[in-house]
């Protein structure tokens, strides 16, 4: 089975850049998890939230959202 995980992200004012550069480096682990089918990040315009949507079957996105989570902490 396969589920989708949105997770988003409040930023502080003029920190989306180096949010984004430091989620960068985090994603291409993510995207080799075995059963991830797809992982896309949109950020707001206007500095604001970063949105990161994950396809996966149920264990790879488990273990992969909550390493993300814990990269970012």
């Amino acid at each position: 089975m396969s589920i989708m995980v949105c997770l988003d992200f409040p930023m502080q004012e003029g920190k989306q850049a180096v949010f984004l550069e430091t989620f960068g480096t985090a994603l291409p682990d993510t995207r080799g998890y075995d059963g991830c089918i797809k992982v896309e990040t949109f950020a707001e315009e206007d500095g604001s939230s970063v949105i990161l949507v994950k396809n996966g079957n149920q264990e790879s996105t488990k273990k992969s959202t909550f390493s993300a989570e814990l990269t970012l902490v």
